[in-house]
């Protein structure tokens, strides 16, 4: 009978569609280990359809579900496809969490994406043959038909492959808003000195991925070097106070606890610092001037972790910072002018890694006099721009001088304080 084939074709498609909504809506078996009132004390009910049982506090690498839930307490998380050959869940650290995220995304970015493209598409193209091609609002004529199958099965697809790039483009337009958004946050953080929200911000901006440009690795560089010296200045006083406490033995321990917890803070900020240093900055900059100001940071904070290391991770640390300096201080001699602020501020915290970390006061004078010396002897080379931090640099260097050569420097807990 007329008509029958595509009546045919037309059920099989809405019975195909049901069976697709079905799968998504109606619900799975219940299974529970227990239900109501065989729970065990203190295992709360699970408001999930099933009425069952959940059961908490699995710790870290133990299995998981949505019945047997992480213990949140221990800032853990189920992660799926963690499990053994990347099948089943796992208990997680967020952190860990975190960073499985991040591999999965640069390993496979798009990979929803290819799988949308190829069975979606597909699948909505098979759909719209059926529905429509073959469907009453066809031409009538066969090569109409054909036109509509043919129009179906490659048109759609690539309409609907179309229509993802431009969403892509448009995603990475809202990333650059973002970003934008992020910037401007920064500055109010740094006007209501909440340099803690002012870090968090340009960590954002830094694990976009992108080259910063001078604001932004400025903006970076006050926010961090003001989380951290406040964590510096804390630990010296604390340190100072500890060791004032020595004959009353609780106060003593107090202090060393409280040391400590200055130490795990200003050890995880340097770390943070450290990572965005060799993932994102030290890769991305292209120009010497950047180079060198993120080696010269990369110096910097393990410098700062070598001031409260000890044993091997002081050795450690030392040498990390003195690598780094020694290859920011090649680059810029190579590179940059004798008054460069950023070349300068360089001289003077490697010379001050010379006094204080290496106890080395001949090395630390003789670096800190021929930066002074090589840079007022083209002071007319300066242009505006840099002049003001150009010279607030050599005021530095030449305070630094005095102060460690003097007779009676004798050993002065402010020595070396004068950094960049």
């Amino acid at each position: 009978m007329k008509g029958t084939p595509q009546t045919h074709l037309l059920a099989f498609s809405f019975l195909g569609l049901l069976s697709k909504v079905c799968a998504q809506l109606c619900p799975m078996p219940c299974t529970c280990p227990w239900t109501p009132p065989q729970c065990p004390p203190g295992v709360p009910l699970v408001l999930d359809g099933c009425n069952c049982c959940r059961v908490c506090a699995r710790r870290l690498g133990e299995p998981c579900d949505h019945l047997h839930v992480c213990d949140s307490s221990q800032g853990l998380v189920c992660q799926l496809g963690a499990g053994p050959g990347g099948q089943g869940a796992v208990c997680l650290c967020k952190q860990d969490y975190r960073e499985l995220e991040r591999l999965a995304l640069q390993a496979e970015p798009h990979r929803a994406g290819r799988q949308w493209k190829f069975a979606g598409s597909f699948y909505f193209a098979i759909t719209v043959i059926t529905t429509i091609g073959y469907g009453h609002a066809a031409p009538g004529t066969d090569s109409g038909k054909v036109f509509c199958m043919f129009y179906a099965l490659l048109g759609i697809p690539l309409t609907l492959v179309t229509f993802q790039s431009l969403g892509e483009r448009l995603n990475a337009l809202g990333m650059t808003m973002d970003k934008s958004e992020l910037v401007q946050k920064a500055k109010l953080a740094e006007q209501a000195e909440r340099y803690d929200d002012m870090a968090a911000a340009m960590k954002a901006v830094t694990e976009q991925g992108h080259e910063l440009s001078n604001e932004e690795r400025n903006l970076l560089s006050v926010a961090y070097k003001n989380v951290v010296g406040a964590r510096r200045s804390s630990w010296r006083v604390i340190s100072s106070i500890e060791q004032k406490t020595e004959r009353n033995e609780k106060k003593q321990q107090m202090g060393k606890e409280y040391r400590e917890k200055i130490e795990a803070e200003l050890q995880d900020i340097c770390n943070d610092v450290l990572e965005l240093l060799d993932k994102y900055l030290i890769p991305n900059a292209t120009q010497p001037e950047s180079k060198v100001f993120y080696l010269k940071m990369k110096g910097d904070y393990f410098r700062y972790l070598s001031e409260v290391a000890s044993g091997d991770n002081k050795q450690t640390t030392v040498s990390n910072s003195q690598q780094a300096y020694q290859e920011a201080f090649e680059i810029s001699k190579k590179e940059m002018q004798p008054t460069h602020p950023i070349r300068l501020g360089l001289a003077l915290n490697f010379s001050v890694f010379y006094y204080e970390i290496l106890n080395s006061p001949e090395k630390a004078c003789s670096l800190a006099k021929t930066a002074f010396d090589e840079a007022i002897a083209e002071l007319d080379t300066l242009n505006e721009e840099s002049y003001k931090d150009s010279t607030l640099i050599m005021q530095l260097l030449r305070d630094n001088l005095t102060l460690w050569t003097s007779e009676n420097q004798g050993d002065e807990g402010d020595a070396g304080e004068g950094e960049n």
